[in-house]
């Protein structure tokens, strides 16, 4: 019988991306994720919208979901139209192919937001039960640049979830300015946390972000604090440890030492201390940069013995005299 009068037409590329639909719903739904079919009366590009779910309960994590079907696609989802669209989406867009044996995801948004020019986007990521976290993970970063504004809020709790929010954009420089500008004026909780992220960062970002006097007080005062009360805070356990305030130390000289004028910022803080191991800190930092930078070191002799309340205190003629000796390497015990 010919049925060459009748409507329509199934070919196999819409047979092989039903199937891989189904085989994605199946992962998805053992994920634990809530899924919904986009209707075709709505496809623009768009093919699955899942809710992430824990202990039976539906969590505030949303995400889009185009699926392509065959080997045809050898694992990438092509552009085309959806560049802005997929990029600029309320929710986290992801793609999956799914070759009838197993499927593959990649975060289409982060991709079209790294790079605005790709043609496709390669499918690395097995789609697994690991799945959801990265949606999770993804539904956070849509997230924080809103929360981020917390940053300004007076009150202490919020300014917490501002700077948690900062650790989902961990590489961007902007974040980095943010959480710098708004260092002094952030509450104790609030400024741990801040510091921990600023000392994950890589220096360079740092480095382009310029430590002003009152910040290096700021930074120094709670760096120093970290193995004392910090520790003791609820919340902190992790980050309140002599360890962590060495390594972030370090982490500091790292970013300091390209830029300028940091000698200077760090000579005021010395001059205007309070704290007696703030002054000594300040005062190592500076010696440091002298020698880091190759500079002679006679104008961090004048600055040091300038101070009369520091300049006889044993740990400042203890660094004078192993200034005498020469090159200095910034190392706290």
């Amino acid at each position: 019988m010919v049925h060459s009068d009748l409507p329509g037409h199934i070919h196999e590329q819409y047979e092989a991306e039903r199937r891989a639909l189904r085989a994605a719903e199946r992962v998805l739904v053992a994920a634990g994720c809530k899924v919904v079919e986009v209707p075709a009366s709505f496809d623009d590009g768009l093919d699955l919208f899942i809710a992430l779910t824990r202990d039976r309960s539906v969590e505030p994590f949303m995400a889009a979901v185009q699926v392509k079907g065959g080997s045809s696609h050898r694992r990438r989802i092509p552009v085309k139209a959806h560049r802005a669209y997929w990029r600029e989406h309320t929710l986290p867009v992801f793609g999956v192919v799914h070759d009838g044996e197993r499927g593959y995801w990649a975060d289409l948004t982060a991709a079209l937001k790294g790079d605005a020019n790709l043609a496709s986007v390669s499918t690395s990521q097995p789609l697994d039960a690991s799945f959801p976290a990265a949606v999770r993970d993804a539904c956070i970063r849509q997230h924080a640049t809103r929360d981020l504004l917390d940053l300004m809020d007076n009150d202490a709790s919020r300014q917490t979830t501002a700077v948690v929010a900062a650790r989902s954009l961990p590489n961007d420089p902007r974040v980095a300015r943010l959480l710098r500008v708004a260092l002094t004026q952030l509450h104790r909780p609030a400024t741990s946390l801040a510091l921990e992220h600023l000392a994950r960062l890589n220096p360079k970002i740092l480095a382009n972000e310029p430590f002003d006097a009152a910040l290096l007080g700021v930074l120094l005062t709670r760096l120093w604090a970290w193995d004392t009360d910090d520790f003791h805070e609820p919340g902190l356990p992790a980050i309140g440890t002599t360890e962590a305030a060495r390594a972030t130390m370090r982490h500091l000289y790292d970013c300091l030492t390209p830029q300028l004028d940091a000698c200077a910022h760090l000579a005021q803080v010395y001059a205007t201390a309070i704290d007696p191991e703030i002054a000594y800190l300040s005062a190592h930092l500076m010696a440091a940069q002298y020698s880091g930078r190759n500079m002679p070191l006679d104008e961090a002799r004048r600055t040091l013995t300038s101070v009369a309340r520091w300049r006889d205190r044993f740990e400042i003629v203890e660094l004078l005299s192993v200034m005498d000796e020469g090159r200095i390497e910034f190392d706290i015990n």
